[in-house]
């Protein structure tokens, strides 16, 4: 009788062992597919950002040699040509499409509401003339059933130079010259309007932005714009920030109407600029 009871009590332990496995294996294995599903989309997702990416950069850069027309024309004709090149649109289509149709033949993945827009053609910059920039936003259609979000949206902004047959700098620094200490005279000028360059302090521009350039240290020292989700953008990225304010700003921000490019005082002389006449 005792041999029986201990075999019995030896089978139940082994069964319940057994469908103590099965219950665990049954909750765990739905949650590891999910888990390496969410991964592999993961991935996915990235592979495909950055594939979209590098065409845009490609597609970016023909726009940029095609610009060495546009500059010349505009050396030797008497109506500048740039301004009504520019205003038409036109390089910002002809990116779109030529963007649209490399994806089209070399990615799989399906991409919707691809869209270029904030595209500014030829603008001078700090040191640094003829640049170009413009924003890039799609979706990606995901694989997912219909109660999820199937789209994940994307944005990445650009900034290049177009070939315009000439350097930033026509008379490069001596070596001489570089070893020299020599202080600096930062000032401020509108790169879209305005004829004169302007003291840090002055009040002509202290109702408005300065250009920056993204990074660790704007970061740390302002707040993201929350009207214009500035803490999509990416690093390397052109934002604006105020002088008493906290927070940086997209250009796309309604709180940026102009803006102000920060340039040494001798620079702004060669390109024209002449002193304010309010901070001299």
């Amino acid at each position: 009788m005792n041999i029986n009871r201990r075999i019995y009590e030896a089978g139940n332990c082994r069964n319940s062992k057994r469908g103590s496995l099965i219950v665990e294996a049954a909750i765990s294995l739905p949650i590891f597919v999910l888990a390496v599903l969410t991964l592999i989309l993961i991935i996915r997702l990235i592979g495909c950002a950055e594939n979209v990416m590098y065409y845009f950069a490609e597609e970016a850069g023909r726009v940029g040699k095609e610009a060495y027309v546009a500059s010349r024309l505009a050396e030797t004709a008497e109506i500048d040509p740039i301004a009504p090149v520019a205003g038409s649109g036109l390089p910002q289509m002809v990116l779109q499409q030529r963007l649209r149709g490399c994806l089209e033949k070399n990615e799989a993945v399906h991409i919707e509401h691809l869209r270029v827009d904030q595209f500014i053609y030829l603008f001078p910059g700090v040191c640094l003339d003829g640049l170009i920039t413009g924003r890039l936003t799609y979706d990606i259609e995901l694989p997912l059933p219909a109660s999820f979000n199937r789209r994940t949206y994307f944005g990445e902004r650009l900034l290049w130079r177009g070939f315009i047959g000439r350097t930033g700098s026509p008379s490069p620094l001596p070596y001489s010259k570089m070893e020299e200490n020599q202080s600096a005279h930062p000032v401020y000028v509108f790169p879209k309007a305005g004829e004169r360059f302007h003291a840090s302090g002055c009040r002509v521009i202290a109702v408005d932005p300065v250009e920056r350039i993204l990074n660790t240290e704007i970061r740390r020292s302002y707040a993201p714009c929350r009207l214009c989700q500035a803490q999509q953008a990416a690093d390397g990225g052109i934002v604006y920030c105020f002088a008493k304010g906290r927070s940086y700003h997209r250009g796309s921000c309604f709180l940026v109407k102009r803006y102000v490019v920060e340039m040494e005082k001798c620079d702004a002389e060669a390109r024209g600029y002449t002193p304010c006449s309010f901070c001299q």
